[in-house]
This record gives C-alpha cells, structure tokens and sequence, in this order.
C-alpha cells in the first residue's frame, strides 16, 4: 500500500502545483489567521468550528506553490491510506485495492471546485481515523459510542453523521451476511442496539446542543460544516464521493473479493476484476477532469493574484496571452489600465464584453463584489468608498489580507492613526505578514513620509472637499461628483471616458475634452482622438471643437470607411475589419452591441 500512497502523493502535488494551482490562489486568502486565544475560542462557540480552526490554519501556507500543493496532497493521501485501511479492516487485507483509488481522484475533482476548503477534507480524514479506531469488543464500543460521539460532534460538527452512516453500514451488513458464528457474536450488536448508538444517539446529541449549548439555527447544527450546506455552491461530486465511501463500506462487508488487491490473483480473476476496474477508473480520472478543471479558472486567479500583489504591468502582459471573457477579469483587466494610464489608449484591447460593468459594478452586499469594488474606489481616489466598501467585505467574510490591508491604508490617509494602529495590530498577529504591519505602522502621525510612499501618497492629495452621496449604482455620476472635486484627477477622468466610450456618447466625451487635455498636458490618447473624429462627422462641421487630429488618425479612418462601405454585409464587415481595427474605437461603435439606452 505504501507504494500506491506514494504515487497518490506524487500525483495530487504536481497537479496542485501546476495545472490546479489556481485553488491555491482562490484560497489563499479566505480569512485570515490570528495567533490570539480570542481568536480561537471564537471557534468554539458552534460544533465544527475546530475543524474550520484547523484548515484555515493550514490554509495560510497557500500563499506558498510549493507548501500549499504538499498539505493538499498530504491531505488527500492521508484520506487514501485511512480508507484503504478501513477497507482493509473489513476485509482483512492491507494491500492497495484498484477501487479505493476512487476516493483521491474524487477529492481531486472536489477541491478543483475552489469553494471546497480544506476543512473539508479534513472532516473526512477525521471520521475516516475515528472509524479505524472503534473497539472490536462490544462492551468497549458502547463506551466508546457513548463518550467520543458528543466529543466528535463538537469538534467536526455534522461529520459525525457521516461516521456514524459508515458504522451503522457495516454493522447492518455484518449482521445479514453469513460469517462465523462467533465473529458476528464477538463483533456485532443487536439491530436495535445498533439504530440506537449510531442514529438516535447522535440526534439526541444535537438536539441537547441546540436546546441547551449552541444558539445557531437546527438546520445548520446538523449540516455544517459539511460541504452540503447553502454556503457550498451545488456540486453533485460530492454526493458521488460520499455514496463511494459507504459502496466501498458495503463491499468490503458484503463482497470483500471486488477489493482485494493484484497480488496473488490468477490470470482470469485479474482480467474479470482487475483490469474492468482499471478501465472505470480512467473513464473516471478523464470525466472527473474534463467536469472539474476550468483553466478560465486558473487565467482569472492568476489575473486576481497580480492584481492584489498590484503587479500592473505583469497583468497585463498575462491578459495578452489570455484575454478574459470573465466580468471579474474584465474588471481587473482595466484596473490595470488604469493603473498603467492606458485606459483611454488600451481599452478596446481587450474584450469589453459586459460593457459598463467591466469598469465597476453596482452596489451589492457580496463578498466577491465588495472586496473587489474596494479596489475600484481605491484607484480613483475615493478614499471614503473605498473604506467603505472594505468594512462591509470584513463584516461579510471576516477579516483577510485584502480587506485590512485597504481599511489599514484609508484610515492612514484619512488620518485616523487610532484606528489604523488597531487594524496594523491585528495584522501585526498573523503568520506572515508582521514586516507588513512594521510598514504600516511607520506612516503612523508621519503624514510627510506618508506622501513619499508610492501607494499612499497618490490618495493624499485627493482628499474630499465637498461633501455629496455616492451612488452606487451610478458610476458616471460618482466619478463626475469626483472630477468636479479634483479636476486634477486623472483616474476618475480616464474611467469617465472609459464608460462613455462603452456607451457610445461621443457628444458627453467631446464636452469633457477641454478639463481632460488641462490635465493630461494637452496629450489626446488615440481612442479619444477617434470618438473626436467619430463627433466631428456626426456633426457635420457645426459646433466642431478646436481640438486638432492627427494626419494618422485621418488616415486610419478613411481606410477603415473604405473597407466598412465594400463589405457586402455587417457579419463580413467585422470579419474584415477586426484583425486591424478591432482595438479602435469606430469599430466598437459600429459592432458592439452596448450603448446606453
């Protein structure tokens, strides 16, 4: 067995390490890890919660490729080598049977699907040790039903159904199969007695708890913290690894034959049992990948990475190789233009598939909205939205680096070093980011050396004098609330473009020209120079700004109106025209289907 446990390590690492290591970065950063007692009886005030305590423990070496693809993959083996000793257990053979192969390759496909955590996995590694661990003796297992079953409960919280579903298998089994006689009086119990321990009892024991310990709704004491709550997106993977475990339960007690190993088989067990399982199991391997690895999955995390490690620039050369149809990457995808200063030139680069959205979305009190609408606000300057937007991600999700590391920077800016020294102790109290909190904690009553920092000194300056309402579902009102605060703004001027280009209204873009050429030293970028000329036409010499355009720009233009006016039909025109103009304005104006209505 410990030749196959070794391969199941050696495969689930590279593929963690490699092709799979976008669940590393979805996970990474799910909540973070306080080294405080508070922090930990925090955990204990519902059942499961020591299980949630211990994954996202081992969760903060994510942010480490290698030590992160070695705990999954030491989780993943140790569940493989506990069920193949359960397995084992009944059917008294400990060498690797080609069935139980099953459970790592589900597990693979499990946490493909990133909202699959790794507590987890370890909730089923934990059941999996408990089940090894009962008392042959009758006697014996009353006792130890009776103590270690409220125990478990507390610490993994609706796994003990899970085990007690194991148990309550292989009894039942053991008793309808025809063993020694005295096996069956050495090992089982009575029927009755058997419902009782391993389906009243543990009933009895969460409904005492949510009588009389615990204040969460019944529901969830007995689901979490097991991957069928509402929390955990639908994954029909999941109940086909359960239904393995208990099938491979019920044949190792009622038909221990289909999981004994190769080793001494003759030639027509081996090709009647053997090989048919090593047929299924690669039909299995292929359907489990081909259903549970996305590599849109893997550009969009990685694109997540940069954008958090504010890596512009290597984001961007990452959306050349692959750009994203996805909205979260279509957002980040402009970010960093924002960043770089392309918006204006770059922005038809890329995909614009969702159209306004892609530069930011509208209000909604969602984790993966807020966390990310946090760093929209944060780029062009408003500092207050930004906070605030952060704070509700902490009140949604808890606190992660992402979130205290922005409520840490706008309380500096704004400020409020009280406050800010709070959050920078609280970081100052995880794995890994201490030298992060000496950083922050330097800028502390130190405004002067605040704005020689190249993140925050940038939003110094751009401090509110004026107060009005953000509106969150109204983007170019916001960022007009912006511009009339600051006019030097740049940002909030290039995302104010940036939408009314999307939206095809050149009119609004030309009447804003003047303040944008006053701040970007009289240079028109090239997009905004086609939606002039595109206005220039439309109006028909009348009302034309004094703005001049280039020779090039004049040329581009009547080749791609020559080429536009020769094509028999829209769809050929677009065909034709995109390998050259695909990135210019004009064809967005004539082919993209987003304008405001």
């Amino acid at each position: 067995m410990k030749y196959c446990a070794g391969v199941v390590f050696l495969l689930s690492f590279l593929w963690f390490y490699i092709p799979g290591e976008y669940v590393l970065m979805a996970n990474q950063d799910q909540k973070l890890y306080f080294f405080t007692l508070d922090h930990f009886l925090s955990y204990t005030r519902y059942p499961g919660g020591i299980l949630e305590y211990m994954g996202h423990f081992l969760t903060q070496f994510y942010r480490f490729p290698l030590a992160g693809a070695m705990i999954l993959a030491g989780v993943i083996t140790s569940i493989y080598v506990a069920m193949e000793n359960w397995t084992g257990k009944l059917t008294r053979s400990r060498d690797c049977s080609v069935v139980n192969l099953m459970v790592p390759l589900f597990l693979i496909g499990l946490h493909n699907h990133y909202p699959h955590q790794l507590h987890h996995s370890l909730g089923f590694l934990l059941f999996l040790v408990l089940l090894l661990l009962v008392p042959q003796r009758r006697s014996v297992k009353r006792m130890f039903f009776a103590t270690i079953l409220p125990v478990f409960y507390f610490i993994s919280g609706g796994y003990v159904l899970l085990f007690c579903l194991l148990i309550l298998t292989s009894e039942l089994i053991l008793m309808g199969t025809r063993q020694d006689l005295n096996e069956r009086t050495r090992e089982s119990m009575p029927g009755i007695e058997v419902i009782l321990w391993n389906l009243a009892y543990p009933i009895l024991i969460i409904l005492l708890g949510a009588g009389f310990v615990f204040l969460d709704p019944i529901k969830d004491l007995f689901i979490n913290p097991l991957p069928l709550s509402s929390a955990y997106p639908v994954s029909s993977l999941i109940y086909i690894f359960i239904a393995t475990m208990v099938l491979l339960s019920v044949l190792g007690r009622s038909r221990p034959e289909w999981l004994i190993p190769v080793s001494g088989l003759n030639r027509k067990i081996l090709w009647s049992r053997i090989v048919p399982g090593i047929l299924v199991l690669v039909v299995t391997t292929a359907l489990t990948v081909r259903y549970t690895y996305n590599a849109k999955n893997r550009d969009f995390f990685r694109m997540e990475q940069m954008a958090v490690e504010e890596d512009w620039e290597g984001l961007l050369h990452y959306a050349d190789r692959h750009p994203s149809t996805n909205l979260f990457g279509t957002f980040y995808t402009n970010l960093a233009l924002a960043n770089q200063d392309l918006l204006c030139t770059s922005l038809f680069n890329y995909p614009q598939l969702f159209g306004p959205e892609g530069l930011c979305f509208g209000w909604d009190a969602k984790a993966e909205i807020l966390k990310r609408g946090s760093d929209f606000f944060w780029t062009v300057h408003f500092v207050n939205e930004a906070q605030h937007w952060s704070f509700e991600s902490m009140v949604v999700e808890g606190f992660t680096l992402r979130n205290l590391k922005r409520l840490i920077q706008t309380e500096l800016v704004r400020g409020n070093y009280m406050v800010a020294a709070k959050y920078i102790e609280l970081l100052d109290r995880t794995l890994f980011d201490r030298a992060l909190a000496d950083h922050y904690r330097s800028f502390i009553f130190r405004p002067e050396r605040m704005k020689e920092d190249p993140v925050l000194g940038p939003a110094i300056g751009m401090q509110m004098n004026q107060d009005f309402f953000s509106e969150g579902a109204d983007l170019e009102k916001n960022l007009r609330f912006l511009i009339a605060n600051d006019p030097s703004n740049r940002r909030a001027y290039d995302y104010l473009m940036g939408l009314l280009m999307l939206e095809k209204r050149v009119d609004a873009i030309v009447e804003l020209l003047p303040g944008y050429l006053e701040q970007n030293g009289g240079k028109l970028p090239q997009l905004l120079e086609e939606s002039l000329l595109v206005h220039n036409l439309l109006q028909r010499g009348e009302d034309i700004p004094d703005i001049p355009l280039s020779r090039n720009t004049m040329q581009r233009f009547t080749e791609y109106s020559s080429v536009l006016r020769r094509a028999p039909n829209e769809e050929e025109a677009a065909r034709i025209l995109y390998p050259v103009y695909g990135n210019t304005f004009w064809f967005h104006m004539n082919f993209s289907k987003f304008s405001k209505p």
